[in-house]
């Protein structure tokens, strides 16, 4: 009985270091400039997102297919129930696949521009600043004196440090405009 109770007590310590350690290296990422919004930016819009979409997209053509092929074949105990079932799976399967997966091409663009070193780097005046909480977390929006606005969902060094008028120094990827840093300009 007492080698369950110590089974069960190391399972649950390897839970607690295996969660504070991803804790912790959150809390470094973020600490990080450039490439901590980079890794973020690679894991979750790139990685999480992308290869989902792609999954479910994948899924809906195998379904689409595999039922065709089943009705085609004759194969289908009852070929005309089989239609609308197929057409619902695969019609949902798609359609959530190209919603997460319809900026993979660009995505990937920024990961290759990343690597080699084509990030952009400009001075600009944030003309208006706002910082919108959502149950996901905060959400950052600049509009920049040119007109341009840029959206930014992740938590950064600096990203909500910002003051209307003042100038900035700011870097990017250049097709999703995600911003990897963000700093005042020193006059």
């Amino acid at each position: 009985m007492e080698d369950v109770h110590i089974i069960r007590n190391k399972k649950n310590a390897i839970k607690t270091v295996l969660f504070t350690t991803i804790i912790l290296a959150f809390v470094i990422i973020s600490m990080l400039e450039d490439i901590g919004q980079f890794i973020k930016f690679l894991l979750f819009d790139v990685i999480a997102v992308n290869v989902v979409g792609i999954v479910l997209i994948s899924g809906g053509l195998f379904a689409l297919i595999f039922g065709v092929y089943m009705i085609i074949s004759r194969k289908a105990v009852n070929p005309r129930g089989m239609i609308i079932p197929i057409v619902l799976l695969s019609s949902i399967l798609l359609i959530l696949g190209f919603l997460l997966a319809k900026n993979t091409t660009d995505d990937l663009s920024d990961v290759g521009s990343y690597l080699s070193g084509n990030v952009r780097e400009e001075n600009v005046v944030i003309t208006e600043f706002q910082n919108v909480s959502t149950p996901d977390g905060p959400l950052y929006y600049y509009t920049f004196e040119d007109g341009r606005t840029f959206e930014e969902g992740y938590r950064g060094k600096g990203f909500n440090d910002v003051i209307e008028g003042e100038s900035y120094t700011i870097r990017y990827l250049p097709k999703t405009k995600k911003l990897l840093r963000i700093e005042k300009e020193i006059n």
